[in-house]
């Protein structure tokens, strides 16, 4: 099976992380926490539930969302793709890798890489499972 961005937009709303905002400098480039800091906002877990229809998700702990002022709710797409910070860029890679668990696919159903578990891309790259 082949996997790539479908361009659905669901891993941008909204954007989770597993870290607070005042912990990016810590966790990310200079240049990604300067972006971070700037375009993304707090939201709670219940609008994350409402906005990705998972209701599960207003019980999940652990994780912080994040609204991305540069996120085209109309569109889906990102104003600032080309511009846009590393972890976003490696989608969804960091984020399975950090998450390995159950949750890291559930959230993103109808994605292009959907069934991508850290073990495959390890395997992908020519490491152990």
């Amino acid at each position: 099976m082949g996997y790539g961005c479908k361009r659905c937009g669901r891993c941008c709303d909204p954007v989770v992380l597993s870290y607070l905002k005042k912990d990016f400098r810590s966790y990310f480039t200079e240049e990604d926490a300067r972006f971070t800091e700037r375009h993304f906002h707090r939201v709670s877990r219940d609008y994350a539930a409402q906005r990705l229809g998972l209701d599960w998700v207003s019980t999940w702990r652990g994780a912080y969302w994040y609204r991305c002022d540069c996120f085209d709710y109309v569109t889906r797409t990102c104003r600032c793709y080309d511009k846009r910070p590393g972890f976003c860029r490696r989608f969804p890679l960091c984020h399975i890798i950090s998450d390995p668990g159950p949750y890291a696919n559930a959230l993103y159903p109808d994605c292009g890489f959907d069934g991508l578990t850290a073990d495959g891309i390890l395997a992908a790259l020519g490491g152990e499972q």
